[in-house]
């Protein structure tokens, strides 16, 4: 799917990259869109998943939403949420990444669910300024990737 025309040319942005934390490393295709983007992994790519696995992560807008979030789940299911800070591998160092929140924290399904908040210290280290609204800025992030908003799905 990476390798075709119409993904590279018309439909979005492609890129190839190995994200390092400071517990583990996965190595993806990304494809951007406007507001979100597809992480494919290659047999290998990311530890512990199995051929077929799959998910969906969610970003906030706004500080403090993911709190807000794990709240109301605690009351809505049955299932035990975890929360926990993911921190970046950088060039400078590690760096505060984001905090994410999941359902299912104690072992790897064929799917997951998670939602993540960025830490002001990764915006921070990006220059990622927020929206005078005070909302998570994906336009400005995506620019940090040096990714272009000609040709990227919604």
């Amino acid at each position: 799917m990476a390798q075709s025309e119409f993904i590279n040319q018309l439909f979005c942005t492609v890129s190839r990259d190995t994200v390092e934390t400071d517990t583990e490393s996965w190595s993806g295709t990304y494809l951007r869109g406007k507001h979100t983007y597809l992480e494919l992994f290659p047999p290998g790519g990311a530890e512990g998943l199995q051929e077929g696995f799959s998910g969906i992560g969610f970003n906030t807008q706004q500080d403090g939403q993911l709190d807000s979030v794990a709240e109301k789940l605690r009351g809505l299911s049955a299932k035990e949420t975890f929360s926990d800070l993911r921190v970046r591998q950088t060039e400078s160092g590690k760096i505060p990444w984001f905090h994410y929140l999941t359902l299912n924290p104690s072992e790897r399904e064929a799917f997951a669910a998670w939602l993540m908040e960025f830490h002001q210290d990764y915006l921070e280290y990006k220059n990622i300024k927020l929206t005078p609204g005070n909302c998570f800025n994906r336009a400005a992030y995506l620019k940090t990737l040096e990714t272009s908003e000609t040709s990227l799905f919604e």
